[in-house]
């Protein structure tokens, strides 16, 4: 199942599992469903997450156009999230994965301390050890306006959404049933061609 961690500004990572069917406030604020407590340039109610099925992506922007997410650098309203790629929430850092490690999976402790030093543990590391805080999924599925709303203004790494003209969705299906009509004529007319040996009908001349 896919996750994203939040380290905060004290380097203190937890996990927290997504449901695509929902949608995730986060923020400082005790009502949010994702809380990024004591940390510095977070907001009581910073931004939404959520799945956006047109882009099979999750999205996350700010819950005003003031509030802005980092990544990559940048400052941005809305980005798509990209595995493994961290993004700025204030202070605090988010990753998304696709799916959280299993215990096998996990880091030994011991092995880390032998590679890294006590005080040198790799950030991958950290995330892997984080507790997973379980989410009571409160929030309404989004609506497709809403998720469409989304598209305009993201972020969206090595990605290029392309929107179709209306115009030319409404002569597809036209172009379509107009080479299925003379598709069917001129199967009549071989037809006639072979019975009769006449190109055409005589009642048509």
């Amino acid at each position: 199942m896919a996750a994203i961690y939040i380290t905060d500004a004290s380097g203190t990572s937890h996990a927290y599992e997504l449901n695509p069917e929902f949608m995730y406030l986060l923020g400082s604020g005790e009502d949010c469903d994702i809380r990024i407590a004591d940390t510095e340039g977070v907001a009581a109610q910073h931004c939404e997450l959520m799945w956006n099925a047109e882009l099979n992506m999750y999205m996350l922007h700010g819950c005003t156009p003031e509030l802005m997410l980092t990544a990559n650098g940048s400052a941005h309203n809305c980005v798509a999230l990209v595995a493994d790629v961290p993004y700025g929430i204030g202070a605090a850092q988010l990753t998304y994965v696709e799916e959280l490690p299993t215990a096998e999976q996990q880091p030994d402790d011991e092995d880390s301390e032998e590679e890294n030093g006590d005080d040198e543990v790799e950030e991958s590391t950290k995330m892997a050890r984080a507790e997973v805080v379980p989410v009571q999924l409160r929030r309404k599925p989004v609506g497709r306006a809403r998720r469409l709303r989304s598209n305009a203004a993201a972020h969206i790494p090595e990605m290029e959404i392309r929107r179709e003209n209306p115009i030319i969705t409404l002569i597809k299906p036209l172009y379509v049933i107009a080479v299925l009509i003379a598709a069917f004529i001129a199967g009549l007319t071989l037809h006639h061609l072979l019975t009769t040996g006449e190109f055409f009908p005589a009642t048509m001349l």
